[in-house]
């Protein structure tokens, strides 16, 4: 299969930005070690890699410890650590806690801040649906940013950075790179839809977390499928290598109250309907009830459920007689320990595309257990841990007894997922491509502007 950009682009200039020039041995070699998924890393870059050029304005919907915002921020760190590489302009739609983060590669503004207090934040939601209070943030917003004029390519990481575009007086020849995280339930409930048309009609190039969402903006919004690229999932191993574990499985367990012998199963996500924390508690239950006596127990890292959600939640476990087994970590700074320290990782979700946390589970040695959604069900396969029809909780329950009960088999599998992400998933790996879609946009919309295609 041809790539979707070369088709678009003269041989000559294809040769310039062409990927397989690009995809060079991962800078990052590493190994399971006695205990499975142990890395173990030496960095290089190599000089064919592009640097990233200057004039480059990334936004993000937010900065939270989140898929996408997380995603985004690695990539620049990988970009901006290479030689020659130039500081971008960053846009944060909502403050987060990866701001300063993000500050390190960039210089970040942030259009909705949270320094305010509560009161400010809750009468800046209001005054924002109003003509003035949008208004007055497009001036600040231009204010902070500059010329327009200034910048050679805008990059909208997720739809949900789509509103943005009614705050940005972007030129209509300033190139847009649309990388979406979403499939089709977030695309039509997580984003107003105006925000998201708006961004789909004016991206050129779009990339995407996974075949899965690739599929449906060709599917379900008419894009030309070769101005969609599937990129699918990446880690930076060299900064998981250098993680130094705050707490070690036995501390975890105590921090939990849970039992020394206790076999966990875990997951990591947003608590929400799409991620399927209901089913995970249903999932639970089975499990329970198919194997009272065995000491297995369930952890769920990741928080913002709102109130009405966790106490629907609460009242399930309550309801399963599950008090004493299931354990919610609301968000943490880093969810790595809680990883390593799991025996089985569970995906739950109704819809994902590609969930990062997923690969990081595999980088560390874990077979994890999914629903045949998205783009997960691809990764796992029949290697890397076992795969159940959606929304399947007796076949999800039995898939994580059969690898508790034969530990050889799930280590197994988890070494074949630590295989792959060094080969497929690393930012060394997955890094150029990304960077040859920034260049080639650059150099297309400058021949175009050229030819005078653009009306001023």
């Amino acid at each position: 299969m041809s790539d979707p950009l070369q088709s678009s682009v003269g041989e000559n200039e294809w040769l310039l930005f062409t990927r397989p020039s690009l995809v060079v041995t991962p800078p990052v070699s590493w190994t399971a070690a006695e205990n499975i998924g142990e890395l173990k890393s030496t960095t290089t870059f190599n000089d064919e890699v592009p640097p990233l050029p200057s004039g480059l304005l990334f936004v993000s919907h937010d900065g939270s410890r989140t898929g996408a915002p997380i995603a985004l921020l690695r990539f620049l760190r990988w970009a901006t650590s290479q030689p020659g590489a130039a500081r971008p302009e960053i846009v944060l739609v909502n403050d987060g806690p990866l701001r300063a983060e993000f500050a390190e590669v960039g210089r970040v503004t942030t259009l909705w801040s949270e320094d305010s207090g509560p009161f400010s934040r809750r009468l800046r939601r209001v005054l924002r649906r109003t003509n003035l209070a949008a208004h007055g943030d497009r001036l600040r917003l231009t204010r902070q940013l500059g010329n327009m004029a200034r910048f050679r390519l805008a990059y909208f990481n997720s739809v949900a950075s789509a509103p943005l575009l009614r705050y940005l007086s972007l030129p209509r020849q300033l190139p847009l790179i649309a990388h979406i995280h979403e499939m089709s339930y977030a695309l039509s409930h997580d984003v107003d839809p105006v925000d998201r048309d708006l961004l789909l009609a004016r991206a050129d190039h779009f990339f995407t977390a996974g075949e899965a969402s690739r599929n449906g903006l060709i599917q379900d919004y008419g894009i030309n499928p070769t101005n969609v690229e599937a990129i699918g999932g990446f880690l930076p191993i060299a900064e998981l290598v250098a993680h130094q574990p705050v707490l070690g499985r036995s501390q975890l367990l105590e921090q939990l109250s849970l039992p020394s012998n206790a076999l966990l199963v875990g997951a990591c996500a947003t608590r929400n309907w799409r991620k399927g924390t209901d089913l995970f508690i249903q999932m639970a239950a089975h499990t329970r009830r198919t194997a009272p006596d065995r000491p297995i127990y369930f952890v769920w890292v990741g928080g913002d459920a709102g109130r009405v959600y966790q106490d629907q939640l609460d009242f399930d476990v309550r309801h399963s007689g599950l008090t004493d087994r299931i354990r919610f970590v609301d968000t943490v700074a880093s969810a790595i320990d809680y990883l390593q320290a799991f025996d089985i990782f569970c995906l739950p979700s109704r819809e994902d595309p590609f969930p990062l946390v997923c690969l990081e589970a595999a980088a560390f040695g874990k077979a994890i257990v999914c629903f045949d959604v998205g783009g997960m069900s691809t990764f796992v396969g029949d290697e890397c841990g076992i795969v159940v029809e959606a929304e399947d909780i007796a076949a999800m329950s039995g898939a994580v007894l059969s690898l508790l009960d034969q530990p050889e088999r799930a280590a197994s599998l988890g070494r074949a997922g630590c295989s792959k992400v060094q080969r497929d998933h690393d930012i060394a790996v997955i890094g150029p491509s990304l960077l040859a879609g920034i260049h080639h946009q650059i150099a297309q919309s400058t021949r175009i502007s050229s030819a005078g295609s653009y009306a001023p």
